[in-house]
């Protein structure tokens, strides 16, 4: 499995970025529909990955359809300070009096084939995943799992 990485800032909003490696099987990018998120508000992530290798790649989906981006990647969020955010959507857990929380498990994914040339596409809701009760500006990294 290799996984690949697409980053960008999000400033209340996540203005569009792309990034492929070197010699990278796809490209991933990452965008926002919206300009300015309010606080409690959806944040919507759109997620692209593009096989721009010369022989097919598959990555996982969610196993509901679109909607579940967060099933086929690593998705962290990190404070302007650069303090990662935990994530709220799976098992919570106590250490030293702190409460930290699992991502969620994905017991089942879908795998989708990518043909060279080809894109799939998905979205999440970050403020599903991530606290973002706080105003602020927040940097977005998302690894691609890909298997060849």
């Amino acid at each position: 499995m290799r996984v690949f990485a697409a980053a960008a800032l999000l400033a209340t909003v996540l203005p569009i970025a792309a990034f492929a490696q070197g010699s990278a099987l796809i490209a991933v990018s990452i965008s926002s529909p919206t300009a300015v998120v309010r606080v409690g508000q959806p944040v919507k992530v759109d997620v692209t990955a593009v096989n721009v290798s010369h022989r097919e790649v598959f990555v996982f989906k969610g196993p509901t359809g679109d909607g579940h981006a967060e099933a086929g990647c690593m998705v962290f969020v990190m404070t302007s300070h650069g303090r990662t955010l935990g994530r709220i959507d799976g098992r919570a857990y106590k250490v030293h009096g702190e409460v930290h929380h699992l991502r969620k498990p994905w017991i089942s994914r879908r795998v989708v084939e990518l043909k060279p040339g080809k894109r799939s596409v998905d979205f999440m809701n970050l403020a599903q995943l991530f606290d973002l009760k706080r105003p602020g500006t927040y940097f977005v990294k998302i690894s691609e799992q890909v298997l060849t």
